[in-house]
């Protein structure tokens, strides 16, 4: 990617130097498009998306409509109403597969008092979640499976239970389309192979045969969801660390940094439970129904794992390794007047994850200082959710120096309404320099294209 970036900026300073600069012209024109194994990529306008994304809704909607007028008014709705139930189940399977883990998570956390106890193993984090929602989202299901009424395994009981996530997954199909999401087609994706696993059902007499052909029915709305669902998995479970505590200095600091230290694992079992209930698709209902007698046996085994490895994982003296140590940065602020003399020093620590960075400083002997304003500007917005520490710093090395930077207003027009600052910013040496600009009517600002000539190094020293 370096080198793909450095032939842009080159490219875009050629075209700004030259004047060739070509009239951008904005496009409203939206495009889906995702690759298939790899292999090749498909691509269709957000036009076609719209009709091929509600498709899967209109085709189960047609079919609860045949399924109606096949018989009589009192058979007909005894045979929707199964439809309309499984339907509850799948909503209430996947709210279960996301919630019960983040619950467990932030619980886990609080009661261990090490929150990302996975954060120096990310594998450990799936070891810990992904049991727990495969058994939360078989939850709504062994319920009223195992039921004295449930009824036996039927192929018309089963077609029910596809079909009420058919219209589950065809609905938020058709709400990805109203919001313009190009997601839908995955959605799409699991609507038409239930349907088509309804339909396949319904030939067969025998449990495992239905089973063993809904899963085989669900393998290319898996090859759509599974890698693009791992890879997001993979991202977001990686970056959930990089959420920080609560700034210092802002109301409730300590209440907040609490809740979000528990929060870091409550989104990683959230993300991980809905991956899992959009992978496992409509074989979570058909599986739980076929071997609805070895289901609770199935779903206690899960939970024992997930216990032993919340508890194994939360063992551990931290949550840090060698390989993955925790992120710490560090600024060493030096304040002056305008004519260089340095007025104080200090060292801004800043954790980059959410356990607070005291604890990274536990042996550390310091007296900790107020913070000052704008202390991490340079990394705005990120530096306003930092929770940093101000310790007494050195001076610089060198204080004949003088500062690294000075900026000062050198000149000052006036026109009209039109007021002209002309400001100067020297640095010690060849470097970068950042301006920041605050001001209520930034939007009325206009920085000039004129800049001053500098004199070139003659030589380079590379450290």
């Amino acid at each position: 990617m370096g080198e793909n970036t450095l032939e842009a900026v080159l490219a875009i300073s050629h075209r700004l130097s030259t004047g060739d600069v070509p009239k951008h012209v904005a496009s409203k024109a939206k495009s889906v498009f995702f690759d298939v194994g790899g292999y090749f990529m498909v691509t269709y306008p957000m036009e076609l998306a719209s009709l091929l994304h509600l498709a899967p809704l209109a085709l189960t909607l047609l079919t609860l409509i045949a399924m109606m007028k096949s018989s009589d008014s009192r058979e007909s709705l005894a045979r929707v109403t199964p439809v309309g139930v499984q339907a509850g189940l799948s909503v209430a399977s996947f709210l279960c597969a996301v919630i019960i883990p983040a619950a467990l998570g932030a619980l886990r956390s609080a009661v261990s008092g090490n929150p990302m106890a996975w954060y120096s193993s990310p594998p450990l984090a799936y070891s810990i979640y992904l049991p727990m929602a495969l058994a939360a989202a078989a939850l709504p299901y062994a319920i009223t499976h195992s039921t004295p009424r449930a009824a036996p395994p039927h192929p018309r009981a089963l077609q029910s239970a596809l079909l009420g996530y058919a219209l589950i997954i065809s609905i938020v199909a058709g709400v990805s389309v109203a919001l313009g999401m190009g997601s839908g087609y995955l959605f799409a994706a699991w609507g038409v192979c239930a349907l088509l696993a309804a339909g396949f059902v319904t030939l067969v007499q025998e449990p495992l045969v239905a089973l063993l052909g809904s899963m085989a029915l669900a393998l290319p709305a898996q090859a759509l969801s599974l890698p693009l669902s791992l890879s997001l998995l993979f991202h977001c479970v990686g970056k959930a660390n990089m959420a920080g505590a609560a700034p210092v200095g802002q109301t409730l600091t300590q209440t907040l940094s609490g809740v979000m230290l528990q929060v870091l694992d409550a989104v990683s079992g959230a993300l991980i439970g809905s991956f899992t209930w959009l992978n496992l698709g409509f074989v979570a209902p058909t599986l739980t129904y076929v071997y609805r007698r070895r289901l609770p046996a199935a779903m206690l085994a899960l939970t024992l794992f997930f216990t032993v490895t919340a508890v194994l994982g939360s063992c551990a003296p931290q949550a840090y390794s060698p390989a993955m140590p925790k992120r710490v940065i560090s600024q060493h602020l030096h304040h002056h007047d305008a004519e260089g003399n340095i007025l104080a020093s200090r060292w801004v620590v800043a954790a980059v994850d959410g356990v607070p960075i005291e604890r990274a400083l536990s042996d550390v002997n310091y007296t900790r200082l107020d913070p000052i304003e704008n202390d991490w500007q340079t990394f705005y917005p990120l530096g306003a959710i930092f929770e940093t520490v101000h310790m007494e710093g050195p001076p610089p090395q060198k204080p004949g120096r003088g500062p690294l930077t000075t900026v000062r207003v050198i000149k000052e027009t006036t026109s009209g309404s039109l007021r002209r600052l002309q400001v100067e910013m020297k640095l010690p040496a060849a470097g970068w320099g950042v301006l920041n600009f605050t001001s209520a009517g930034l939007r009325d600002w206009s920085l000039t294209d004129s800049v001053a000539a500098s004199a070139q190094p003659t030589h380079t020293q590379v450290h």
